[in-house]
């Protein structure tokens, strides 16, 4: 695929590094957001919790509030993530749980330390044209070296746009949502945790993940200027696509700050 961005943009384009195929499990380079497959120590292709789980506790790595409250920034490492095939339709973010071919890729591009600096990261939108290449690539299954991608903002961009117009939101329609809303406004912690652990699974790992690479965008705030309010501000109909703006934005700031608490 032709590289992304002019030769001429401010942005310098991250190093990418070689990629390995061979196996069921999907590995993120820190280094180029590019992916590369590894073999399974059970010989399963068959995806399950435990990889998962794993995988959050990595992407969170030793990060978690401080005696005031405040997010703490931590040492952090990328993981390895399951995957079982291309994304091959436009309402997909798991097979079985498992993350698509598009958000892993995603993830390991933004999950650095210098990508997560970038100013903005999350709020300023990225080159249109090049979201919807990237986006039609994924879909159509073919390679994509997120590595050639210059700007960061090209990235977070595709992934919002990518949650935003998934046919079934994170939050199922009708009871489920109407009872979280009811459960985040009235602030009851351990209510909000069982709705959300009831959602399937699928969405569940979605959100999960979202919300933990939302987290290190705050927790980066110092250079990146993205406030919990902020992250809140920008990705919050994305994420909960169904919602009012209001309403969408006030949940995303409530998950962000109790994600310990509602995902363990």
């Amino acid at each position: 695929m032709d590289k992304l961005g002019s030769p001429n943009s401010r942005r310098k384009s991250h190093p990418a590094n070689s990629t390995q195929q061979s196996g069921s499990l999907l590995t993120v380079s820190e280094e180029s957001g590019s992916a590369r497959k590894v073999d399974d120590s059970d010989g399963s292709d068959k995806p399950h919790k435990g990889r998962f789980s794993k995988f959050v506790g990595s992407m969170r790595g030793k990060s978690g509030k401080s005696k005031d409250g405040k997010l703490e920034r931590r040492h952090m490492t990328t993981p390895a993530l399951p995957v079982t095939r291309a994304m091959h339709r436009e309402d997909t973010t798991h097979e079985d749980g498992v993350l698509s071919r598009l958000v892993a890729q995603c993830l390991g591009y933004l999950n650095r330390p210098h990508v997560l600096k970038e100013e903005g990261l999350f709020r300023i939108p990225g080159s249109l044209s090049d979201i919807n290449r990237l986006r039609a690539a994924f879909i159509a299954g073919r390679d994509v070296n997120l590595s050639e991608v210059h700007d960061p903002n090209t990235v977070a961009s595709l992934l919002k746009q990518y949650f935003k117009e998934l046919k079934k939101p994170l939050i199922p329609l009708g009871s489920t949502q109407k009872n979280l809303l009811l459960a985040m406004r009235a602030k009851d912690l351990p209510r909000v945790k069982e709705i959300v652990q009831s959602i399937p699974l699928d969405r569940l790992s979605s959100l999960q993940i979202m919300i933990e690479i939302l987290a290190k965008v705050v927790e980066y705030s110092e250079y990146n200027k993205m406030s919990l309010t902020n992250v809140a501000t920008s990705c919050g109909q994305s994420i909960f696509n169904n919602m009012s703006p209001v309403s969408a934005n006030d949940m995303l700031l409530f998950v962000i700050q109790h994600r310990e608490e509602i995902f363990t």
